[in-house]
C-alpha cells in the first residue's frame, strides 16, 4: 500500500516530491536442522534454514519450562547442554511484516559414560582393612569434578580374619547428574 498526500491546497504541484517505496518480502520464519540427540559434553549444533528476513533471536527451553531469549542473530548457533530435552526457536521479522517463529526443534542429550574403578589397597595379616577408595575414570565435562559422583559402594570379603592372598574389591552403586556410572 503507498500512500501519497500533498500539503498545499494546489493541485498540480511546481516541482516533483521524490516518494521512496520500501517493499518487504513476507515474513517466513523457516526451519533449523541439527544433530537431533548427542552425548552430554557433545555441543549441540544447530542452523536456521528457509527463512525470509532478518534474524531477531533464538529462544530455547528445558523441556517444560518457559521460553528464553538467547541473544544471537546469527543463522548458525551452538550450545552446550546439559541431560534431558532442550526445545528452540528462532525469530524472523522482515522489514515492517509480521514476525514469525520457525518450526521448533528439539535436542535430546543423554548421559556421558563414567567408569567407577576400586582403587588396589593393601595391609598386613591381623590388621584393620584399610579404606577403600575409588578413580574416577571418563571423561569430565564443563569444569566437572569427579566429586559429581557420589553413592558409590566399596567392598572386599576380607576383615581381621582374611587369609593370605588377594582378594577382589568391588564397586557397586554410584550417580552423578548428566553422567551414566
Amino acid at each position: 500500500k503507498v500512500t501519497y498526500s500533498q500539503t498545499t491546497k494546489t493541485y498540480c504541484p511546481s516541482s516533483k516530491v521524490p516518494v521512496t517505496v520500501t517493499i518487504s518480502p513476507v515474513t517466513v520464519g523457516g526451519t533449523i536442522t541439527g544433530t537431533d540427540s548427542i552425548v552430554y559434553g557433545s555441543p549441540a549444533n544447530m542452523t536456521l534454514e528457509s527463512y525470509t528476513g532478518s534474524i531477531v533471536q533464538w529462544e530455547r527451553k528445558f523441556e517444560s519450562e518457559e521460553w528464553e531469549v538467547i541473544e544471537n542473530t546469527n543463522s548458525i548457533y551452538s550450545d552446550n547442554l546439559t541431560v534431558g530435552t532442550w526445545y528452540y526457536r528462532a525469530l524472523v521479522k522482515s522489514g515492517i511484516c509480521s514476525d514469525k517463529y520457525s518450526s521448533e526443534f528439539t535436542v535430546t542429550v543423554t548421559k556421558a559414560p563414567l567408569t567407577v574403578i576400586a582403587d588396589n589397597k593393601s595391609k598386613i595379616y591381623g590388621d584393620e582393612d584399610p579404606v577403600l577408595t575409588y578413580t574416577v575414570n571418563g571423561a569430565l565435562y564443563y569444569g566437572d569434578s569427579s566429586s559429581v559422583v557420589s553413592g558409590v559402594v566399596l567392598s572386599t570379603a576380607t576383615g581381621a580374619d582374611a587369609e593370605v592372598g588377594t582378594h577382589t574389591i568391588t564397586a557397586s552403586g554410584g550417580v552423578a547428574d548428566n553422567y551414566d556410572i
